[in-house]
C-alpha cells in the first residue's frame, strides 16, 4: 500500500500539482516516519515551494536514513538557494562520491565554483561533466565561460565553437567567442563572431555594444556609434554603450555629445571608474572648462570610485626619502593605451630614450587589451604591471 501511496503522490509531484503531492507524502510519513523518499521528495517540494529550511531539515533527515547520490544533489541545490556555498559544495561532492558519473552533480559543483572565482576546480568539473555527456552545450558554454576567465583563450574558443556547433542558434557562445577573440587581439574574428551572435539574435544589445567598441579601435567611428545606438535602442539604460558611444563620439570631436552620454553612464553607474576617467580626460580637450570646474570634477570622481577606506587610509600614508645616489631614480607611466594607438608612438619613443643607467622604468596598464605593439613596449621597461601580464 505504501508503494501505492508513493506513486500516487509522485504522479501529482510530477504533474506540477504541489499541494495534493504534500498532503500525500504527508499522509505517508504519518503512517512510516523513516520513509525516506517520501523525506527526501517532500524535501525537494518545499525547495519547490521556496521553504528551503525544510528542505534542508526533511532531505538531511532522509539522509540520516539512507543516504543516496540523489539526495545528496538535492540538499545542496537547497543549500545554495539558502546562501550556503561551501556546504552545497560539500553536498555536490558526496553526491559525486557515491555517483562518480552523476552528470549533475558535476556540471552544479562547476557552477557554484565558478561563482567563487575557483576557476581552476570549476574547470575540472566542467571537463568530468562533458567526458559524461559530451552534446552538452549547457556544459560546454560553461567549460568556455570559465576557460576565459582563465585567459586560456584557445581553449574557450573551442569549447564555444563545440557548443554553436551542437546548436547553431546558441548566440551567447557566438558572442562570448567574440570576447575572447577580442582579448587575444584578433579583432576580425571578433567583429565576425559578434555579427554572428547578432544574426542569430538581433536583440542582443551586448553584442552590438561590443562590436561598437571593436569598430571603434579600427578608426570606424560612424559604424561604431551605428551599433552603440543598436545597443542602446534595444537597451536605453546600458551604462557601457553610452560610455562607448561617448568615446566615438569624442573621436569625432563631438564633444558635447561625448559628454551627454558620459554623464548619461555615470548617472547609471555611478561608482563606473573607467567611464568617469573617461569624462575627466575628455575635459582636458573642452577649452570651455574652468580650471577649478575641473578639479571639482576630479574631486568627484575620487568620491565616486574610491572607496573610503582607501582614501582615508591613503590621507595617513607617509614615506620616507632616500638619498637619490645611491639607487636609481623610479619614474612610473600610467596609460590603457600601451597598443596600437597614437599615444603608444610618443610613449614608445619616451621609453627608448630615458638613461636607464639612472632611471628604472615602471609601466601601469589600465585595461586587458594587448597587441604587438603592447609586447614591443613590454620590452622597453623594468616592470610591467597589469593582472595576468606583470613582468
Amino acid at each position: 500500500m505504501s508503494n501505492v501511496n508513493l506513486q500516487m503522490a509522485l504522479k501529482h509531484h510530477q504533474a506540477g500539482n504541489l499541494a495534493l503531492a504534500g498532503q500525500a507524502y504527508r499522509q505517508l510519513l504519518s503512517q512510516q516516519p523513516n520513509n525516506t523518499e517520501a523525506l527526501h521528495y517532500l524535501g525537494v517540494l518545499a525547495g519547490q515551494q521556496g521553504d528551503n529550511e525544510s528542505a534542508i531539515e526533511l532531505i538531511k533527515k532522509a539522509i540520516s536514513i539512507k543516504p543516496s547520490g540523489p539526495m545528496y544533489l538535492n540538499l545542496g541545490n537547497a543549500l545554495q538557494k539558502s546562501n550556503m556555498p561551501n556546504e552545497a559544495i560539500h553536498s555536490y561532492r558526496k553526491a559525486i562520491s557515491l555517483i562518480p558519473n552523476f552528470f549533475e552533480a558535476h556540471n552544479l559543483l562547476g557552477n557554484i565554483l565558478l561563482t567563487q572565482n575557483k576557476l581552476h576546480d570549476a574547470s575540472e568539473s566542467f571537463r568530468k561533466a562533458a567526458s559524461i555527456k559530451p552534446d552538452s552545450t549547457e556544459v560546454l558554454y560553461n567549460l568556455g565561460n570559465t576557460l576565459r576567465l582563465q585567459g586560456k583563450l584557445d581553449e574557450a574558443i573551442k569549447s564555444y565553437q563545440q557548443a554553436l556547433l551542437i546548436k547553431p542558434d546558441f548566440a551567447e557562445a557566438a558572442y562570448h567567442i567574440g570576447n575572447a577573440f577580442r582579448l587575444q587581439g584578433n579583432l576580425n574574428e571578433a567583429i565576425n563572431s559578434y555579427r554572428k551572435a547578432i544574426s542569430i539574435r538581433e536583440n542582443f544589445p551586448e553584442a552590438h555594444c561590443n562590436l561598437g567598441g571593436v569598430l571603434e579601435l579600427f578608426g570606424k567611428s560612424d559604424d561604431a556609434i551605428s551599433s552603440l545606438k543598436t545597443a542602446l535602442f534595444f537597451r536605453p539604460d546600458y551604462d557601457d554603450a553610452h560610455n562607448k558611444l561617448a568615446a566615438s563620439y569624442m573621436a569625432q570631436g563631438k564633444l558635447d555629445e561625448a559628454e551627454a552620454h558620459y554623464k548619461k553612464s555615470i548617472s547609471l553607474r555611478q561608482d563606473y571608474s573607467i567611464t568617469n576617467s573617461n569624462l575627466l580626460f575628455m575635459y582636458s580637450y573642452h577649452s570651455l572648462k574652468h580650471p577649478e570646474e575641473y578639479l571639482a570634477i576630479s574631486r568627484e570622481w575620487e568620491l565616486a570610485c574610491v572607496p573610503a577606506l582607501e582614501r582615508q587610509e591613503a590621507s595617513r600614508r607617509t614615506f620616507a626619502r632616500t638619498g637619490l645616489a645611491t639607487r636609481k631614480l623610479r619614474v612610473g607611466y600610467v596609460s590603457g593605451d600601451y597598443c596600437r594607438h597614437a599615444i603608444s608612438y610618443f610613449v614608445e619613443q619616451l621609453f627608448s630614450n630615458h638613461d636607464r643607467s639612472i632611471i628604472e622604468l615602471f609601466a601601469y596598464s589600465t585595461r586587458n587589451y594587448q597587441d604587438n605593439v603592447t609586447l614591443r613596449l613590454r620590452d622597453k621597461v623594468d616592470h610591467w604591471f597589469k593582472e595576468g601580464l606583470n613582468k
